[in-house]
This record gives C-alpha cells, structure tokens and sequence, in this order.
C-alpha cells in the first residue's frame, strides 16, 4: 500500500471516529422531550397509568416530559422531580383523569416538593367524581419557588350542588425560614370549571396561594387568560404579600371570588367578577391585610344582586373601581398623602360633585382612631392671583362664607329666623332682622334651655 492509499485509510477512519462521536455526543446532550409512552403509559382512558407515569417522571429529571394527546387514568398521586418541565399537546386533550370516590391516595394528582425552576405546560387535569368526600388536589406546589404553571385546565364532573370539595392548585409553604421565600411563580392562562354552577363546597377553591403564617408567600403572578367557575372560594391569597391578579374572569363561586387573608401589597387589577345571587362576594379583605390596591373590577350583576360587592375589612386599602350596579355602590380609597398640581386654565383642581338625589356628605374629615392636630388646614401663599380667598363656602347662587387672602372671616346672615328645634345643644344660629334693625342670635345651652339675644345695628 502506498503513502497515498494509507492516508486514504487514515481520513477514513478519522472521518468515522468523528462522526461516533458526534452521534454519541448528540445522545448524550439530547434536549428531546421523553415521551410519556416511551415508559409504557397507554393514555386510553381504561388502564391503569399510574406506574407508568412514575418512572417517566423519574426519568425526566432535570429535563422535558412530554405527555401526548391522550387521557391517562392514575390512582394515586404522582411526584414529578425536582426541576423538570411537563408539556403537553393542549389542556383539553392531554389529560390525566382519576375516578375515585374519595381524596386520591398522597391527596394529589400531581406535585411538586421543594422544587424549583419548573413549568407546567399544556396539559389539564380531570377528576369524575366530585363528591363530598373527594378533596383531592389536582396540581399541588408544595414549599416551591421560581416556577411557571401555564395553559393548564382544572376540572371535575359527577358534581351535584355544594358536593365539589376540589382544589385545583394548592401553592402552599409549610415551614418557615425558607430562603428565598417560597413563591416568585406565574399562573399564565388557566381554567377551573366544575359544573353544576352552585356546585362549590367549602373546601373547593380554583387557586389557592398560601404562605406560611411566620413567613408570607412572595409575589405570585396570575395574569394572561384566566376563567374560575363554581369553587367555593375563586382565587385565594392566604399569608400571601406582593401578588398580582389581572383580568381574569371570576365567575359563580358559591361563596367569594377573591379572596385576601392575611395578605399585603397585593394588587387586582381589572377582573371580571360576577359572584352568584344573594348570598355572594365579590372581593373579601379580612382586617388582617394591609396596603392591598383594586384597580377597575367589571361587575357583572346580570344572574342576580349578590351580597356584597367588596366586603373590605382590611387597613390603607387602595380601591379606584367603577360603581357596581344597583345598590351595591363600591366606595373608592386612596391611601397616602398626596398632592394635586394642574397646569393654569385646566378647571378647577379638585371638585364634589354629587347628584340632586344624594342626601350623603360630600367631604368628611375625621380620624379613625387618634384625635386630628388638624382636620382642615387651608394656606394662601400668596403666589396665586390678587385677592384669591382662602376659602369658599357656596350653595347654589349664594355665596355662604369665605375667608379672604388677608384672613378676614364673612358670613352670609340670613334674614329669616331658623327653627328653634335645628338649634342642638352647645350651637347657636344667628340671623338679620332687617325690620328691627337687629342682629339676632339663639343659643341653645347643654342643658338644653333655648336662649336668644340681639346687638341692635345703627
């Protein structure tokens, strides 16, 4: 053999070596999802998968678990490892399904435990049974931080009115001294309905976030598409501070769509709410949570007026929302100091305007708890127009009182006497008798005695 044929033989076997490797590299390094079937899950509906589903979990550990279309039967609950992505081919079609009676053996259908950097993705979980005695948690993320839960579908049949004892996710943490806090996680486009619509006992709720009662639950987002119907409790946040919940639609729990207990910071921004007939809520704080904001909620009263539309208990509740329908009125909050600037010729910089109807104050002052140093203080600091008043107090043409930019006090003085019985004790009223050229005044003393006097004009 020549040189020329023995280099021919050398870049030969060069070239097939490289290639082994690559191929042996491409298998080590494979980021392939591992297909449940792969370990023997059938998704038919009829066989048992639980087993199955077990080890292809196992062997997806740090890695993607693919579950194709299909409907996977277990009996007992599945642990998924920690770090581990599960896909599916949509949350209607790829779905794990139990059937049993009661609360599934571990109580849930799929869980994490101190886990971190997951996701769940495309796939929905069914149980057929909704009876009294089946609590069963259908995805519970247990002490979990840094993790997406999206696409997913909650849901039950075999309901029949206050029998749905399930849960869809329990995000819960069960000890304190986590570090990080557990949480820092996104609910993204969900779905919970378990019919019939007044089928949510108490133990049911769509999605329930619940720190730790020494250690809150930190910023847990829900936000894209979200639908909650038929729970007893919609969303809770339980122990749970600097949560968001955006537009999701809230619809027919038996008791209260949103719930905030114990829970800080938290913010609702735009929610479909439309809580049953008479015996429901819209949104609850309990006199435990601090600071939370409500921003523009949609009130849907078409079923019926239910019992409140938010029952708020809570301390420095923020609430811009527009008026509910009926006689459910939702009182706006602001909490803070705040300062209005406006540029020149804009309107005026803050006005009441009520209707002809309403027979309640307009602007009150008062302290909840502590005396007020001061309950009104107005300051002219002479940087507005020439002779601008302090203040001005008017009703309809008349101008009743005003104190002027060098804090002289005028009072309008009526010509006619008032009633004596408007006078309550420790007040006085006073009128122009214009006929007598006299300033009159009644006094009522806290004893009650009526009193009167004059200072004859000149």
């Amino acid at each position: 053999m020549d040189r020329r044929d023995i280099s021919k033989a050398l870049l030969a076997t060069a070239g097939a070596s490289a290639l082994l490797t690559t191929r042996a590299e491409a298998q080590t390094c494979s980021s392939y999802p591992i297909n449940a079937c792969s370990y023997g899950a059938t998704g038919n509906d009829m066989t048992d998968d639980t087993a199955a589903l077990q080890s292809w979990l196992n062997a997806s550990a740090g890695r993607t678990a693919y579950l194709p279309k299909g409907t996977y039967r277990i009996t007992s609950q599945l642990t998924a490892p920690d770090r581990t992505t599960i896909i599916g081919d949509g949350r209607d079609v790829s779905l794990l399904r139990y059937v049993g009676l009661e609360t599934i053996g571990g109580g849930a259908m799929l869980r994490f435990a101190n886990s971190s950097a997951f996701r769940v993705s495309g796939i929905g979980f069914r149980c057929t049974r909704a009876e009294i005695g089946n609590s069963t948690v259908q995805l519970h993320l247990q002490d979990c931080v840094y993790f997406e839960v999206s696409d997913v579908s909650f849901g039950a049949t075999g309901a029949n009115s206050f029998t749905n004892n399930i849960r869809g996710c329990l995000c819960d943490q069960t000890s304190a001294g986590l570090v990080p806090p557990r949480g820092n996680g996104v609910f993204r486009n969900i779905l919970y309905v378990v019919e019939p619509t007044d089928s949510g006992a108490s133990g049911s709720r769509g999605i329930h976030i619940k720190g730790h009662p020494s250690q809150p639950m930190n910023h847990v987002i829900l936000d894209g598409e979200g639908n909650i119907e038929h729970a007893y409790y919609g969303v809770v946040f339980e122990n749970a501070n600097n949560c968001y919940l955006g537009p999701w639609q809230m619809r027919g729990s038996t008791n209260t769509e949103i719930v905030l207990t114990r829970s800080s910071n938290c913010m609702i921004i735009g929610p479909q709410i439309v809580p049953p007939p008479t015996v429901g809520t819209g949104i609850s704080l309990d006199a435990s949570c601090l600071d939370n904001v409500i921003i523009n909620p949609a009130w849907n009263f078409s079923s019926g007026t239910p019992l409140a539309a938010i029952s708020d208990n809570g301390m420095r509740t923020t609430v811009i929302a527009p008026g509910a329908p009926g006689v459910l009125q939702v009182q706006g909050k602001l909490n803070g100091s705040f300062q209005l600037r406006k540029a020149d010729g804009v309107g005026n910089s803050l006005e009441v305007i009520r209707s002809t109807t309403d027979t309640n104050s307009g602007v009150v002052v008062r302290s909840d708890a502590n005396p007020l140093a001061k309950a009104f203080l107005a300051i002219n600091r002479g940087s507005g127009p020439a002779a601008q008043d302090i203040l001005r107090i008017e009703g309809g043409a008349a101008l009743f009182e005003r104190v002027g930019s060098d804090g002289r006090h005028y009072l309008h003085v009526p010509t006619s006497a008032p009633l004596a019985g408007e006078v309550g004790q420790s007040q006085m009223s006073f009128y122009l008798d214009e006929n007598t050229n006299q300033l009159k005044v009644l006094v009522r003393y806290s004893n009650g005695i009526l009193k009167s006097g004059m200072i004859p004009l000149t």
